[in-house]
């Protein structure tokens, strides 16, 4: 695995009063250039779209998953938590991601975390070492799509238990996150992001515990139902609340989250 991280840069909050943590990009030239080409092509399709937003994230490091279905997924998700949240988001990418001469300045400038093929063991050292030498208070998110591609149908495909795992070596909440409607704007095989308005949504579910996960697995799994549950009614009925009954249970009880990953 590769992994390159910087230190995050500390900026003057909007409102003048305590330094808020303004992520920086990763230092190269190029990189910035073409991630700065990218980020108001995003706002713009966040903002013809109606994009709104449904809880907010968690202010200290954890496992955010979600699912996936559109190539705006991560970097607009990474947009909206650096702008919106001041928070770092550090994706976990396939190698080959890495090395796609469209998307390899974007990878690197975000600070994403290579997984080298037959070296995923690894990443969890990658992990602990971004979500530990951060600066006080700028500790990042790690992004898994624990899918592993983008849903060409829009449908849940099996998902990957390393997130889970991942959330429990680390000692960090493992957070669910649904994106409505990106993968209507933007399915795999479309060249361009469609032109007819789709209300964009990104909902922020309760946290789960780490030491509420016993089966990595089914952890992921209910999760995962979870998230496209929302993503299903999004599409029925766009801007609605999340499901009834649907709601993980808060992260100040593990031991009732515990029970109930355990009866799936």
């Amino acid at each position: 695995m590769n992994i390159k991280t910087e230190p995050s840069a500390i900026a003057e909050d909007e409102g003048g009063g305590q330094s808020a943590a303004l992520p920086a990009l990763y230092h190269g030239r190029w990189e910035r250039m073409v991630y700065h080409l990218w980020e108001p092509i995003c706002w713009l399709i966040w903002r013809y779209h109606q994009g709104h937003l449904q809880g907010q994230p968690l202010p200290g490091p954890c496992i955010l998953i979600a699912n996936h279905g559109s190539y705006l997924d991560w970097l607009l998700l990474h947009a909206v938590l650096r702008h919106k949240f001041h928070r770092k988001i550090m994706f976990i990418a396939k190698e080959k991601v890495a090395r796609n001469p469209w998307f390899s300045p974007l990878v690197r400038a975000t600070e994403s975390i290579i997984i080298v093929e037959n070296k995923a063991s690894q990443t969890v050292v990658m992990a602990k070492r971004a979500l530990t030498q951060a600066r006080p208070g700028a500790a990042p998110i790690i992004g898994v799509f624990p899918e592993g591609q983008r849903s060409r149908d829009g449908q849940l495909l099996p998902a990957q238990s390393g997130a889970a795992w991942l959330a429990r070596k680390t000692g960090v909440p493992l957070f669910p996150v649904a994106l409505a409607g990106f993968w209507e704007i933007w399915p795999p095989g479309r060249r361009l992001p469609s032109l007819k308005r789709q209300r964009l949504a990104i909902h922020f579910l309760s946290p789960i515990a780490p030491e509420a996960i016993a089966d990595d697995q089914a952890t992921v799994d209910l999760a995962m139902r979870q998230i496209y549950a929302i993503v299903q009614q999004g599409r029925a009925a766009p801007g609605a609340a999340v499901p009834s009954g649907n709601e993980p249970v808060p992260l100040t009880d593990p031991a009732e989250q515990k029970r109930r990953l355990q009866a799936v």
